[in-house]
């Protein structure tokens, strides 16, 4: 892992609900990855003491045998999904990304 390394911005958050359906989380970021490099959001465990911060590790992958080649980086989009009915107002990119609000979207079929 390295993500001491990684660049990201451009973090949103929003849920997304159909009428008559569940909430859908989503949260999207984009990082400068080294080449040879993937990220990913997983929930972290546990989760913090405030039941309105959803707590997400940004996990850096190795996927090449050589290591990074910090000479390539590329932008990569770095996204995260789940069906919940827990009212998440903020969500935190661990180990030291930032806290973002979550947005409400509503989408009506016509």
């Amino acid at each position: 892992m390295m993500n001491e390394s990684l660049s990201c911005s451009n973090w949103q958050a929003w849920y997304d609900q159909m009428p008559g359906s569940e909430r859908t989380l989503h949260v999207m970021g984009t990082c400068g990855v080294p080449g040879g490099y993937s990220v990913k959001l997983e929930r972290a465990e546990p989760q913090g003491i405030n039941p309105d911060i959803l707590l997400l590790n940004l996990i850096a992958e190795d996927l090449t045998p050589g290591g990074p080649n910090p000479l390539n980086i590329k932008e990569e989009e770095v996204r995260y999904r789940e069906d919940t009915r827990t009212p998440y107002k903020q969500i935190t990119i661990l180990p030291d990304g930032p806290t973002i609000s979550v947005q409400e979207v509503s989408s009506v079929r016509r």
